[in-house]
């Protein structure tokens, strides 16, 4: 199950029928630049809805990364084949 990353201790309703986690925070370094495309993306993920939506089932960053670990340990990757970042992203093909 991936990790989630924020500080929120709200369930969305996609995690029901799941053991609720505890959450983490975590402290990472991304370009300015995918930092602003997560923020522009979450942005247009909220404004989506037509109607309200409740705090917890709003869509922010942290989402976005979460579902980002979700994709990656999806993935039929042989982890223990990977020796890079660089070698991940010529196997996704980045």
């Amino acid at each position: 199950m991936a990790p989630n990353i924020s500080d929120s201790s709200s369930t969305s309703p996609r995690a029901a029928g799941k053991k609720a986690e505890k959450l983490v925070s975590i402290n990472i370094k991304i370009p300015q630049s995918q930092k602003e495309w997560l923020g522009n993306t979450a942005y247009e993920v909220r404004s989506n809805n037509t109607t309200p939506v409740p705090p917890s089932e709003r869509v922010f960053p942290q989402h976005l990364i979460s579902v980002a670990i979700a994709l990656l340990q999806a993935t039929d990757i042989d982890w223990s084949q990977i020796k890079s970042e660089q070698e991940l992203r010529q196997y996704l093909d980045l």
